[in-house]
């Protein structure tokens, strides 16, 4: 997501964890990925870089209010 292009907004939130130092899953997360915090979708069908079939979590709508990893 690029911020200062509104065409690449996907969703908004914040940053919660970091690769290297914290856990997703129970997992450490990976090099160059953030843990984020999502807080709003502005294009919920498309799929998640990140997926969690486990939890359901394909599409970028279904995290809404939960949390995912991004790269």
């Amino acid at each position: 997501m690029n911020p200062k292009n509104v065409r690449q907004n996907v969703a908004s939130g914040k940053v919660n964890g970091q690769w290297g130092l914290e856990k997703f899953h129970g997992a450490i997360i990976p090099k160059f990925w953030f843990k984020v915090d999502v807080a709003n979708v502005h294009m919920p069908e498309l799929p998640l870089m990140h997926p969690n079939e486990i939890d359901d979590h394909v599409i970028v709508g279904d995290v809404v209010g939960t949390c995912t990893l991004w790269n």
